[in-house]
């Protein structure tokens, strides 16, 4: 019986150096790094659009960045208050990017859970106009669905580093418990 896939087919030393050795798709399976698209037989990366988000920071380009995440979706700075939908995150994201001179966001690693979910190890660097220059260690975790859009962003970090490098109170901005 003929793949469903034939992209695997094509593509199969790149899938190997990506899924590991022995760890093809079989007949009507996709590894959890893909999601079937609403058209028949595509199969589309899942960290596509977190590598796309994290171009748009590097270039702080928020049009690229914004283009990543569904109508719906939510951004959750786990220790901040979370911000829900595409405008509210646009308003957020905007007003951030609007201080910020670079933005060399270093992309350790990146891999799909079991589950679907992108995980990433990240490096955020930020140089502030003001001449600040702040990073952080983040653990980030996205929820991409079939159409290739980001739902869910959640972000993992040391608020307190974070807003010492900023210059503020070790819990300015932390939701309250």
């Amino acid at each position: 019986m003929p793949s469903k896939l034939p992209m695997f087919e094509a593509a199969a030393p790149a899938a190997a150096s990506i899924l590991g050795a022995g760890q093809l798709p079989g007949e009507g399976s996709v590894p959890h790094h893909f999601a079937t698209s609403e058209r028949e037989g595509e199969a589309l990366d899942k960290t596509t659009p977190v590598r796309r988000l994290v171009e748009g920071f590097r270039t702080l380009d928020l049009d690229l960045v914004m283009a990543q995440f569904a109508e719906g979706a939510v951004f959750e700075n786990i220790p901040m208050d979370l911000i829900v939908g595409k405008p509210a995150i646009r308003e957020s994201l905007g007003a951030f990017m609007a201080i910020v001179a670079r933005a060399p966001w270093v992309l350790r690693n990146i891999a799909v859970s079991d589950s679907g979910t992108v995980m990433t190890e990240r490096d955020d660097q930020f140089e502030l106009k003001d001449g600040r220059r702040v990073h952080t260690l983040v653990m980030g975790a996205f929820d991409v669905n079939a159409e290739g859009l980001i739902t869910h962003w959640r972000d993992y970090f040391d608020l307190s580093d974070w807003n010492r490098g900023m210059g503020l109170e070790p819990d300015f901005g932390r939701r309250a418990r």
